[in-house]
């Protein structure tokens, strides 16, 4: 199974933080990072050498969570005011590649990693978080209503409930939200569709110059053992199985449940074609098929 990839510009045993990286190749597997660690402080626990760059849908929640339950702060725990946005942007700061954050920032000096997902298994779960946080949000007191830091972003708020969780309410949505994208006329406007959301996969893993921002990518399909290799390397003892409860909160509500139902194939031609547009770099740089009739769940660096 691939794993661990280095970034192209990060050369044989060279030094993030304290950590030492070695790689055998621009493409190859992390050999012996752990080896060049010592035991993590427990001063040390909440700011460890590896950085966690979350692109969204990706579990990147569920990685924060368990995480957190360690003492280590990645995303939206890294700063006590977790909810606070970019200037310019509705997007919170975790949910921004690299690139785009004022210095200095949390990922300076620091080796980083990020969950890659195919563009179709994305928009299908951005589809199920959105009837999950409407469900969480109803349900909740009025006075608690929009301030949880999961709150939809304002222009999801609307979103109508008829429809909910099927095949055609999947299609409309993801032709409103993917027409918008297509149509933004800059960087920020393409930021603001869906939170975030729909920014392709490759604009995190590099910069927009082109330079890689994230160190190492882990798929989202082979998660379960790329996640734990990755901890265990960096001396981390967080692991995949720590993220079940935030997976079993999702599972509970009944609109997410309903919206399991939904798979990458229900996509509609019309809107393939348009992520096949939007998403290219994700297809021909990070190797995902480019439908959702394959194996859409696939990727890689070739």
């Amino acid at each position: 199974r691939r794993a661990v990839v280095c970034g192209p510009f990060i050369k044989p045993s060279v030094k993030l933080g304290s950590v030492l990286v070695r790689c055998e190749g621009p493409n190859s597997f992390v050999r012996g990072g752990s080896r060049a660690m010592q035991e993590p402080s427990s001063s040390a626990l909440n700011r460890p050498n590896l950085a966690f760059l979350h692109i969204p849908k990706n579990a990147g929640s569920a990685i924060e969570d368990a995480a957190r339950k360690l003492g280590v702060f990645w995303g939206r725990w890294a700063v006590r005011n977790h909810t606070r946005v970019h200037v310019g942007d509705g997007c919170p700061y975790y949910h921004l590649p690299i690139d785009t954050l004022p210095e200095p920032h949390a990922y300076q000096g620091r080796a980083v990693f990020c969950v890659i997902r195919s563009p179709f298994a994305r928009a299908v779960s951005q589809y199920g978080w959105l009837h999950y946080m409407q469900a969480y949000d109803s349900a909740r007191k009025p006075h608690q209503r929009g301030r949880h830091s999961m709150q939809l972003p304002p222009d999801q708020q609307s979103f109508s409930s008829r429809k909910r969780c099927t095949v055609l309410g999947l299609n409309e949505y993801l032709r409103q939200e993917l027409s918008s994208y297509a149509a933004a006329k800059n960087a920020t406007r393409r930021r603001q569709v869906g939170n975030c959301h729909f920014l392709p996969n490759s604009r995190f893993v590099w910069t927009g110059e082109g330079r890689r921002a994230c160190h190492f990518v882990l798929n989202h399909s082979t998660l379960e053992y790329d996640f734990d290799a990755l901890m265990r390397e960096h001396g981390l003892g967080i692991r995949y199985l720590d993220m079940s409860s935030h997976a079993q909160k999702l599972s509970s509500a009944s609109l997410a449940a309903a919206c399991k139902k939904l798979v990458p194939s229900d996509i509609d031609a019309d809107n393939v074609r348009r992520m096949q547009r939007i998403y290219s770099d994700d297809l021909s740089r990070l190797g995902f098929w480019p439908w959702p009739g394959g194996d859409a769940s696939a990727g890689g660096f070739s």
